[in-house]
């Protein structure tokens, strides 16, 4: 998940101490408005095609749509589950080379240590998404 509201109300903001902990995104906008003189990219040697982790990456407000659209069918006894995401992946470097581009700035990345918590990554089929939520899905 990224993003912020587009009206500018809420979003990621975190202390200075717990910045380089915090998302990709964060950091890929630090980076380019100068808030911190690199981007870290923690592990660059996965089994993928540029070595960095694959993410379906979906804006925090798309989220929050799916989950209101939801919510009377999650009262349900068992509750009915959903895989909201794009059902494609995007690796860390991938996000990186997008923030670069519509920030237009050269944005300094350097390699950091592998986060133990991280697998390899993967997009899961969104296809309950689309569907199931009335097609109220956006790309």
């Amino acid at each position: 998940m990224y993003g912020s509201d587009p009206e500018g109300r809420l979003g990621e903001y975190p202390r200075p101490e717990l910045r380089a902990q915090g998302r990709i995104s964060g950091a890929c906008f630090d980076a380019a408005l100068g808030n911190i003189d690199k981007l870290t990219i923690m592990g660059t040697r996965f089994p993928t095609p540029d070595g960095t982790c694959i993410r379906d990456y979906i804006h925090v407000t798309d989220l929050v749509d799916a989950h209101v659209t939801v919510l009377a069918k999650a009262l349900r006894n068992p509750p009915a589950l959903y895989n909201v995401g794009t059902g494609k992946g995007y690796s860390v470097r991938e996000f990186v080379d997008t923030c670069k581009a519509v920030t237009g700035k050269d944005i300094k990345v350097r390699r950091g240590l592998l986060k133990t918590v991280n697998l390899v990554g993967r997009a899961e089929s969104a296809a309950t998404g689309p569907t199931a939520l009335n097609g109220f899905w956006r790309t």
